[in-house]
This record gives structure tokens, sequence and C-alpha cells, in this order.
């Protein structure tokens, strides 16, 4: 057997060292001592990084960092039946090994085996107390094979069990999701208002609740407690994150005059050229195509653009509208308006030209090619194009226009 270099060699001493003394023997129970076949230097490292997380797992089993990449240790070389096999025999040797049962519990877990995890978390939580994860994680499983009564008391036990803040943020989480899902809606209620008032001042938790409170399908809920997120934050982002959501959690809710109103109201304060702008107007678009009433959209625009007549982006939209519904000449006009307030928008220009070439008026698009070298000159893309339109431009003689486009070119 080729022996490890001094350093590797002293390092996983002292870790093997580190192992629960009531195993009562030197090889560690999660199958990772040295092997007697030889092993190449990147094996050794492997190893030693396994051996290190291990001892972390071992000294506070849970989920995480150190769980993760122990089993892909053992599940990328298919020792993970030897792993588990290491655990039930010190749950037999030794039944009192709390560890023991915690980490098969965790093991099963991560392999899908969930009643074989209950099983483990079960003596787990009897033989220690006070550990609060054992009834969580048992939870946790108990949910997973379909037993929310269970699931929601052995969550209970691990809140009385006085879990760290991180775990007690998670551990009320699941709590009040079970009794969502299981319409026990008093509950889950009564549950939600237990976790605010164990972190009142923060708004992460009411966040976290909101969000909860969307995925089970309780929208009314939901959107009053965005509302009371965006009345309470003093982030201006934010805010308009969580008056958004309302928003659309209205339009679920069927309230879409109310929903209409809340994003015109949010439109109205945004930067039009930011993203989040771009997203409401997404919403407004959605509230009518999910309908599919193309013809209610292009009325909201108009109206809107009555109160906002220097609206560019409303226009550009309402151009857009206009060409799906085959109203063309309405939306050249006012594409034609919003470029007269701002000539050097590329893209409200590129979509003027894409509807004259649409239909053909090549002379019109030719012309808007050249206003736009005048923005945006020399740039390749649109000199190509433009030359591919006077070629096409056939109320010009064909010499003409070759001449024509050898010059742009």
């Amino acid at each position: 057997m080729r022996r490890l270099p001094l350093e590797l060699a002293c390092c996983g001493f002292l870790l093997v060292g580190l192992l629960p003394a009531a195993w009562g023997h030197a090889e560690p129970a999660g199958g990772l001592a040295e092997e007697d076949s030889a092993q190449s230097a990147e094996e050794q490292r492997e190893q030693l990084i396994a051996q290190r997380f291990l001892a972390v797992l071992e000294k506070n089993p849970r989920r995480g960092t150190a769980l993760d990449r122990v089993y892909s240790f053992h599940a990328e070389r298919g020792t993970l039946d030897k792993w588990i096999e290491g655990y039930q025999r010190q749950t037999a040797e030794h039944p009192d090994n709390a560890v023991a049962w915690m980490m098969l519990g965790l093991i099963e877990a991560q392999r899908g085996r969930d009643a074989a995890a209950v099983a483990a978390f079960r003596q787990a939580e009897t033989r220690q107390p006070d550990n609060p994860l054992a009834s969580f994680y048992l939870g946790q499983s108990l949910v997973f094979v379909g037993q929310p009564d269970q699931a929601a008391q052995a969550f209970e036990r691990a809140l009385t069990r006085h879990p760290a803040r991180s775990d007690m943020l998670d551990i009320y989480s699941a709590l009040g999701r079970v009794y969502q899902r299981a319409q026990r809606h008093e509950e889950a209620l009564a549950a939600w208002k237990r976790f605010e008032q164990a972190f009142p001042d923060d708004l992460r938790v009411q966040e976290q609740i909101a969000a909860a409170l969307e995925e089970e399908g309780q929208w009314s809920a939901a959107r009053e407690r965005f509302e009371k997120l965006a009345a309470s934050t003093p982030d201006a982002y934010r805010q308009t994150m969580f008056r958004l959501a309302a928003a659309q959690l209205r339009v679920r809710l069927g309230q879409t005059p109310q929903a209409l109103t809340e994003f015109q109201a949010l439109a109205a304060k945004l930067n039009p050229d930011s993203w989040l702008a771009r997203e409401v107007d997404r919403k407004i678009e959605d509230v009518f195509l999910r309908n599919e009433d193309q013809a209610g959209l292009a009325k909201y625009y108009e109206a809107w653009l009555e109160k906002h007549a220097d609206d560019i982006r409303a226009m550009d939209r309402l151009a857009r509208v206009l060409i799906r519904l085959g109203r063309a000449p309405e939306a050249e006009r006012w594409l034609e308006r919003a470029l007269k307030l701002a000539p050097s928008q590329k893209a409200l220009r590129l979509a003027y030209i894409e509807q004259l070439v649409y239909e053909q008026k090549f002379p019109q698009a030719i012309a808007q090619h050249e206003a736009l070298d005048k923005t945006d000159p020399g740039n390749p893309d649109h000199l190509r194009d433009w030359g591919k339109l006077i070629l096409r431009d056939a109320s010009r003689p064909l010499p003409e226009r070759r001449k024509a486009a050898a010059r742009v070119w």
C-alpha cells in the first residue's frame, strides 16, 4: 500500500479523532478510512476534504454544504450504501447514539427515501429532546410521505426546543405552509401571526409570509401584506416591487380596474427608460392580452395619451397594438408623432421603417433611413438595409437604384 504524505496522514489522523468516541473503533462510520488500494494525489486530496466535511457534519448534523459535499463524494464513487451501513451498524450497537440516527435520516432524505428518513429522525428526536432540527427534519419528511397533521406537530415541537433564529424562520415558514396546504386556514393564519410576533420588526419575515401566501393561492391575504410592505419600507425600489406584486394579485383576484389604476400610478413615477417601467408596461398589456382584448388595450393607451400627451413610450406601444389590429395608418401617425418629439430615438425610427417596409412604402422607408443616418451615422447594419431598400424601390429606374445603393454602401 502506498503511504499518504506525512502532512495528509497527520491531518487524517486528527480528523478521525474528531469523530464520536461512542463508535468504539478507529474507522469512521462514514466510510472514509484510507483504502488499501493505491490512490492518486488527487484522490487523496478529495478524500481528505471529505473527511474534513464529515468531521464538521458529525459535530452538528444538519443540511448544508458539509452534507452535500460528503454525500457527493460517496455518490460519485458508488459508496452510499457502505456509508449508510456504517451508521446502521452504529445505531444497532449504540441505540442511544443520536448523531448516528440524525446522519441516517439526513442521508436517507437526501437520496429520496422519505419513509426511512422518518424512522431515523423519530429515533433522533427521542434520543435528543433538546435538538430542534431533529423535529424540524422529521416534519419535513412527514410532509413528503403525506402526513401533514403529524408534520405540523413535529414543527410545533421544533419551535418549543428553542431553535436558532435562522432555523426558526424556516420552521415557522414550514408550519404555515403545511397548515395552508391542509386547508386548515385558521391554524395557518395563527401560525403566520405567531411568525410575525416572533420577528416584529423584520420586513424580510413579512415578505416571506406574503410570498408564501401567494404561492398557496391566498391572494387576497398576500395582497394586503404586500401593500403593508410597500407602506413600511423606505427603499424606493423595494417599495415599487411590493406595489407591483400587489397590483398583479389584484389581476388574479379579478379586480382589473383597480389593478390598472395601480399600474398607472406606478408608471407615472418611474423613469420611462428603466427596465421597471418596461415591466409595468408589460403587466398592463398582460391584463388585456390574457383576454385577447387587443382593442381594449388600444383604447387604454389612447385614453392614457389624452392625459399624457408627451409619453413617447405609450405612443410606441399603441402603434404596435394598432399594427396587430390591422390599423396601419393610425399606427404610422402615432409613430410620426413620437418621432417629432424624439427624433434621435433609434428604436422608434427602426420600428417605423419596419412598418413602412411591411407596407412596401419604400420611398418613405428610404427617407427614414436618411434621417436615421444623421442620428447614427456610419452604422454598417443600417447602411446595408438602406442600400437594399433602394434596390427594392421599383418607382425608380434600375440603373439609378444601383448607383444610389452604391453611394450608400
